[in-house]
């Protein structure tokens, strides 16, 4: 589906902003595994390759592949805070 002007800045700006955190995204191709070919993944690790790498699950476009990637984010920090005593964490319920 294609994007307005609006949604496109919001995507390439989340982009940047996940890049720039160590975050790459990928697509399969001819040289990947067949159940790779036209699948959409990222990997994140820390800056300079501080971390392990971390892959998140391959989707079918590179929108749900930033999506994915900033619940990952998101959780990361999330658990940053709560680690730090900064954050409580919140009450589920159902």
């Amino acid at each position: 589906m294609k994007k307005n002007a609006a949604e496109q800045k919001l995507f390439d700006s989340t982009r940047a902003i996940l890049v720039g955190f160590g975050f790459s995204f990928h697509q399969g191709g001819e040289n990947d595994a067949p159940e790779l070919f036209g699948k959409h993944w990222y990997a994140w690790c820390g800056p300079n390759g501080t971390w392990d790498v971390e892959v998140g699950l391959t989707c079918d476009s590179e929108e749900e592949s930033i999506a994915n990637a900033m619940e990952e984010m998101a959780d990361w920090f999330a658990r940053r805070l709560v680690d730090a005593g900064e954050m409580p964490l919140p009450e589920v319920t159902q």
